[in-house]
């Protein structure tokens, strides 16, 4: 209501004062504003100006058009109305400000829920990838330097995990056998040695904790070889870790690999030689710990990714629980020197809990604000139309005329348009009538289906869809129809000898009434697209068979590697049996006879199981660089028949092959 006396000044004083009392409240807004104090604070100076302004204009509009219709209408009427408008306007404004102040209360609360997420699924990322390297070691016996290399690339490091440096394991090593696990790493490294974190008071100790392997190597070749024990913060996450069998992340460290001197962190899980659930006691988990798979990692790279995909409007600090509340990250926002809303989490990482703020000041922006300004600005505006209508209908009857041109003029576009889009190669176009039938198709259209116009016309259209895919679009469209919605289908055009893939798009059709009578709709021809997404899916389950081969090739080599020696003590034993009864004359031959046939079905199942053994092995070998030579084909289909002839004999299944030997 501030402006209220601003507004009637014209109406009984002449043109001076109407320009006098805008200039005055102008002046007194703008000062206001900056202190805070004016008609409108809502916390954005810049806001506060501009509402200002705008409010300053329609108020000397509206002084003006009152001054006019004063002329032509009586005081009364006039001042009844403006007064009940603006009193109307200017309690909506309040109302809607203080909703707009729950509203934005709620978006700071939604806005820090969601980032808190995306963090905590930034972390699992990262422990899924550390997780990842140690199913490597618990499905190996020994995981050397070459396989960790080929994990560290299969998982794509860089480029799925930013913020991780490297990927590596750590072993623990007794310091007696220092020279022994030397002398083992050191074909992988050259001068390989066991070495403390430098620039720190090295913490004592009868064992070592020692970096083995690290990718990528070319980033982090300074750490192969580092104790990690013998520093006080890597010591004690790496203790807890395999104390507790639980993930553990390292207090702020100085990265030896890091050339710019950052702080960071690591992150280890432990690894034990049986499974944790079976290892109840701290004791036990001792006694079986073999290392840690770790990573190493800057806090301020996992926090800028994960909350990269959000619009920061908001000051975000973390701070270390336990390291006297130190902070550990800030965002890019500064931190505003008057809270307006303020959240508080904790987030806990392994071992560790981390306490994360959230703040905004005034100058958090919300679409509310915006709201309250432009209902203010159309609350004013009402005040026009009014008095301009009562006072100016000839005005009224121009402004119409030149509506109702300028509708014809576009209108005319619009069907110049239209017509060039029914004559285009591009895209097919057809319309139908409110019962689904085709009323009209282009060339384009007819061109895709094959088809004359009059066969498309009526429900002949759906002969153009190809033959599998009739039934699904005649439902779905169908549907479309019944329910006076909109259609939307990729499918084919065409036969099976010929056919295009398209992607349909039809549109319901209102009249005047606001009722239906019927969809226009348009097909793109998609069949590039479609080719392309059935490439890429073949591609993928290529490379699924690929790595799935290579899963197999890895599980027979360790099969045939296991089965070998206990085979080769049987065939040795079955042999020297063969001899003792051979040797023994006491035996009837009969017997004797019988001995030897079950000998001899040792020997052939000793067998049929070395062929096993070395199909297992030729599976799991890397066959890249073997040469081409010739082969026999003969021996190849043999070899293959007599690794399930048993089977076949015990399901009294004969296999007869017929052809040369020599093939």
């Amino acid at each position: 209501m501030i402006g209220l006396p601003t507004i009637l000044i014209p109406l009984f004083f002449d043109r001076l004062g109407a320009l006098i009392s805008p200039f005055l409240f102008l002046c007194f807004a703008l000062v206001g504003a900056f202190h805070r104090t004016g008609p409108f604070h809502t916390g954005d100076i810049n806001q506060d100006l501009l509402m200002t302004q705008l409010f300053t204009a329609l108020i000397v509009l509206t002084g003006h058009y009152l001054a006019k219709a004063f002329s032509r209408m009586s005081k009364q009427v006039t001042l009844a109305t403006s007064f009940v408008i603006w009193f109307a306007v200017g309690t909506t404004y309040v109302l809607y400000t203080n909703l707009g102040d729950e509203q934005n209360s709620d978006k700071f609360e939604k806005s820090v829920m969601l980032q808190l997420d995306a963090i905590e699924k930034r972390l699992d990322v990262y422990h899924n990838a550390l997780q990842a390297g140690l199913g490597l070691f618990q499905a190996s016996n020994h995981v050397s330097r070459e396989e960790w290399i080929k994990f560290a690339e299969s998982i794509d490091l860089v480029d799925r995990y930013p913020g991780i440096k490297g990927i590596g394991f750590i072993q623990r090593i007794p310091k007696v056998q220092r020279a022994k696990f030397e002398a083992e790493v050191a074909p992988y490294y050259s001068k390989f040695k066991i070495y403390p974190v430098p620039d720190v008071e090295n913490v004592s100790s009868s064992e070592y904790f020692t970096i083995k392997y690290i990718e990528p190597f070319d980033k982090n070749s300074k750490a192969v070889g580092l104790d990690v024990g013998s520093e006080k913060n890597r010591r004690e996450a790496a203790e807890y870790s395999m104390r507790t069998g639980m993930p553990a992340i390292s207090k702020k460290i100085q990265l030896v690999q890091d050339d710019q001197k950052n702080y960071g962190f690591l992150y280890f899980v432990p690894f034990f030689k049986k499974p944790l659930s079976r290892l109840q006691t701290e004791s036990e988990r001792i006694q079986n710990h073999v290392g840690w798979v770790y990573a190493p990692f800057k806090l301020n790279n996992l926090f800028n990714e994960a909350l990269i995909q959000f619009d920061l409007d908001i000051h975000i600090e973390v701070r270390a629980s336990d390291e006297e509340n130190q902070v550990v990250y800030t965002n890019f926002v500064e931190a505003p020197s008057k809270v307006i809303f303020a959240n508080k989490r904790q987030l806990l990482v392994g071992n560790r809990t981390f306490d994360l703020y959230w703040t905004a000041g005034p100058e958090f922006k919300s679409f509310t604000n915006r709201g309250a300004l432009a209902l203010c600005i159309f609350g004013v505006l009402l005040v026009l139309p009014i008095v301009w209508v009562q006072t100016t209908n000839q005005i009224v009857i121009d402004q119409s005329n030149e509506i109702i041109r300028e509708k014809n003029r576009v209108l005319k576009i619009r069907s110049n348009e239209w017509e060039t889009l029914l004559a285009s190669d591009n895209i097919a176009i057809f319309q139908t009538n409110k019962e689904g039938r085709c009323i009209f198709v282009n060339q384009k259209w007819l061109k895709l289906t094959s088809l004359r116009y009059e066969e498309a016309l009526g429900d002949g259209w759906i002969k153009g869809i190809h033959p599998e895919d009739r039934q699904a679009v005649s439902n779905e469209w169908k549907n479309s129809v019944e329910l006076e919605r909109d259609f939307q289908m990729e499918y084919r055009y065409g036969n099976d000898l010929k056919y295009s893939w398209v992607n349909v798009l039809a549109t319901r059709v209102e009249g005047d009434n606001g009722k239906a009578f019927g969809h226009i709709g348009i097909g793109i021809d998609i069949s590039e697209q479609v080719r392309a997404r059935i490439q890429i899916e073949n591609e993928r389950i290529k490379s699924a068979q690929m790595n799935k081969m290579a899963s197999l090739g890895l599980l027979a080599g360790g099969i045939a590697h296991e089965i070998n020696n206990p085979l080769a003590i049987i065939s040795g034993r079955s042999s020297q049996l063969r001899r003792l009864v051979e040797k023994n004359e006491d035996d009837s031959s009969l017997i004797k006879k019988q001995y030897l046939q079950l000998i001899s079905n040792v020997d052939e199942t000793v067998d049929r199981v070395a062929k096993i053994i070395r199909g297992l092995r030729t599976i799991s070998r890397d066959g890249a660089r073997d040469p081409f030579d010739r082969f026999n084909i003969s021996t190849i289909i043999h070899e293959t028949t007599d690794l399930f002839s048993q089977k076949l004999k015990m399901s009294q299944i004969q296999l007869t092959l017929e052809g040369p030997q020599d093939a």
